[in-house]
């Protein structure tokens, strides 16, 4: 019975062949572990009682999708901030690799496994450009790649012949970057030096 209940899911699978798609949408994402904080208040738009960046940064925006059955690939862009005078604007690009599993007609769900590169283009803290705050007071152009390995699953769901609806839930982590290391190392900041971490959830429209 195991047998005949296993193999008349393959040929179900079989049957229904996976297809690819392309599509735009949505995005929510939080980084847990991504606090600076001054040891010695201040410096130029910090403040005399020192200031923190927020260890808990949320962030939304909008990408595209090219899911090619066995491979995904996204970009997009992100802005957000956190419990405080923050704001940052950045880019996404990543590619995943995947398994559809055909369920039936109208949904195929899929795992997924891979990496993510999302340069901070722009972040402004207490009305001051870090760029700005960080060539003045450190010397030093701070810059804030991130680099994210995610592992995760989606689900396809078709809503006729043409379009699709596709959700995605993802956990990863984020390796420091080298602009971390020197904050370490040489300024009057406490940073989280661990590796950081979060979640994202997209839904995207395709075809």
């Amino acid at each position: 019975m195991i047998f005949f209940c296993t193999a008349l899911t393959l040929w179900g699978q079989d049957a229904l062949n996976p297809k690819g798609s392309a599509g735009i949408g949505l995005f929510f994402s939080n980084d847990f572990n991504s606090s600076v904080e001054c040891r010695t208040g201040g410096g130029p738009g910090v403040g005399p009682g020192g200031g923190a960046l927020p260890g808990n940064l949320a962030s939304g925006g909008f990408y595209a999708y090219g899911d090619f059955i066995y491979a995904e690939i996204i970009c997009g862009m992100f802005f957000g901030g956190g419990k405080g005078p923050m704001f940052f604007l950045g880019a996404d690009l990543g590619i995943y690799g995947k398994y559809p599993f055909v369920i039936s007609e109208k949904l195929c769900a899929f795992p997924l496994l891979g990496f993510e590169f999302a340069p901070v283009l722009y972040a402004n803290y207490n009305g001051r450009a870090f760029v700005d705050f960080f060539a003045s007071v450190y010397e030093r152009h701070v810059s804030w790649k991130q680099f994210w390995f995610n592992t995760g699953a989606g689900l396809d769901m078709r809503l006729n012949g043409t379009f699709l609806l596709r959700f995605e839930a993802l956990y990863g982590l984020r390796l420091k970057t080298g602009s971390v290391n020197y904050l370490i190392d040489r300024s009057q900041l406490t940073v989280n030096n661990g590796l950081g971490h979060g979640l994202t959830l997209r839904v995207a429209l395709g075809i």
